[in-house]
């Protein structure tokens, strides 16, 4: 076994499964994920699970007919898992046959549309090499309408992972939180450990690239220009975001939450009012949260007050959509500690998603997990 990208794997064997689907006058279409896929995998084994697979859809299809084979990414609880897909327009499976189509059997042997032969083992032999990869197949299929074969592999996050693997997890309404990069006396960059950048996912209809309306950036900005030469909101895209700003190395966190068009109406003119507002104005606007004696008790300490301001940013937003009680705890307006997941529950309705702090190299738009996160020494 070894460690691979599967969108790579697969696309390098484009051309041999559209090759074996020709020769029975069938098209072939692939359809891949621009983002990195990380799997364990036996190249050679796993080669010929698709072929048997890809095989035995061209044998119960006919000449004229197109196979598809499409890789997506499924969320689960549990971790992700790469679902490969193969779907045909054949004959079908009878519902006789359907619970014994993977059993190593002459039951489920049977000729092909043009008579080709079956001895009714290839099927079985994929199943007992998927489970050695730590997946498992499945079959939907209905007679005269053809079949679907799906092969699930658990993804592994232990490689590096692209600008693809970052942005597909987002969706429109998500809140991400940024820790960025403050430079010391010494003009050194350190790690932020505060939140440093909050924004909304956006993704237009039609555009695979998320964009960011974010807020300003807190890090390393005084008072006074914050106050007097703030600027407004950003829409940029989170490729934009990530890459080419000079802040470069992050931990990204989304939050995300039931939504609604009301939800994300709210969410955008909340963002955008917030940041049309002069600085005095705007300290007003959070005061509607916050009880007032324990905001103008920490106000004089600026570097706090900046230092939750992200903070309160979120929890005005979630306030507004009705996701926060009347009276939040104080702990919602400290600077947090979100690896622990007790100190969000103010969040009605939210989820929290894995930190995961990037080290970005822009000349390859590749996000690099730490040792700690890889489980390399």
């Amino acid at each position: 076994m070894e460690k691979a990208d599967l969108a790579d794997y697969l696309d390098r064997r484009r051309e041999e499964f559209r090759e074996l689907a020709a020769m029975k006058g069938i098209a072939f279409d692939m359809t891949l994920p621009k983002r990195h896929v990380p799997v364990l995998l036996h190249p050679v084994h796993f080669a010929e699970i698709c072929r048997q697979i890809l095989l035995n859809a061209v044998k119960f299809s006919q000449p004229g007919t197109d196979v598809s084979l499409s890789l997506t990414l499924e969320e689960l609880d549990e971790g992700r898992r790469a679902l490969v897909e193969f779907r045909d327009h054949g004959i079908g499976i009878p519902g006789a046959l359907l619970p014994h189509i993977f059993e190593r059997a002459s039951l489920s042997a049977r000729e092909g549309t043009l008579g080709e032969p079956s001895l009714g083992i290839g099927l079985s032999v994929v199943r007992r090499l998927l489970e050695l990869h730590g997946g498992a197949i499945r079959v939907e299929s209905e007679e005269g309408s053809g079949s679907t074969f799906t092969v699930e592999l658990p993804v592994t996050e232990e490689d590096a992972i692209n600008y693809g693997d970052v942005s597909y997890r987002f969706q429109t309404g998500d809140i991400v939180l940024f820790k960025g990069l403050y430079l010391d006396r010494d003009q050194r960059p350190h790690p932020s450990e505060n939140w440093t950048h909050a924004g909304m996912i956006v993704k237009i209809p039609g555009s695979e690239e998320p964009l960011l309306w974010e807020s300003t950036p807190l890090e390393s900005i005084t008072d006074r220009i914050l106050g007097f030469r703030k600027g407004g909101p950003q829409l940029v895209s989170l490729r934009e975001r990530l890459v080419t700003y000079e802040t470069d190395v992050y931990a990204w966190r989304p939050l995300r939450v039931a939504r609604s068009p009301e939800m994300i109406r709210l969410m955008f003119e909340y963002i955008y009012k917030v940041h049309r507002l002069p600085f005095p104005a705007q300290i007003e606007v959070i005061r509607r949260v916050i009880q007032t004696r324990f905001f103008l008790r920490w106000w004089p300490r600026k570097p706090v007050y900046r230092s939750i301001f992200c903070t309160e940013l979120i929890a005005e937003t979630y306030s507004r959509m009705g996701l926060l009680p009347e009276t939040p705890p104080a702990s919602a307006y400290l600077p947090l500690d979100f690896s622990e997941r007790r100190k969000i529950n103010f969040l009605k309705g939210a989820s929290l998603g894995r930190e995961v702090p990037l080290r970005v190299d822009g000349r390859k738009e590749r996000f690099i997990l730490p040792p700690a996160l890889s489980g390399k020494t």
